[in-house]
């Protein structure tokens, strides 16, 4: 069977519960700059229906996005040289 299906937790997330896990991983504490967001086209709300994940794929969520930010942070830390990139 082929098809599109989405990946993802199923749960809305807020930008601010991102920012605040990132901050929790990196362990900083940092100010945001809030803007209006200037693209009429961009997609303020999104959250994976993942009605047809499990059946055409037979996967679903194991993690949620705290842990998947927390692994991925410490994968950054023990595989990408920082100093190498050009910031």
């Amino acid at each position: 069977e082929s098809g599109i299906v989405n990946v993802g937790t199923g749960r809305a997330r807020t930008f601010n519960e991102l920012l605040d896990q990132i901050r929790k991983s990196l362990k900083v504490d940092v100010e945001v700059d809030y803007f209006d967001n200037p693209f009429r086209f961009y997609q303020n709300h999104t959250e994976a229906d993942l009605s047809n994940t499990d059946r055409i794929l037979k996967w679903h969520p194991e993690i949620q996005i705290e842990e998947g930010i927390r692994d991925y942070v410490e994968w950054i830390k023990e595989n990408v040289d920082l100093e190498e990139l050009d910031f």
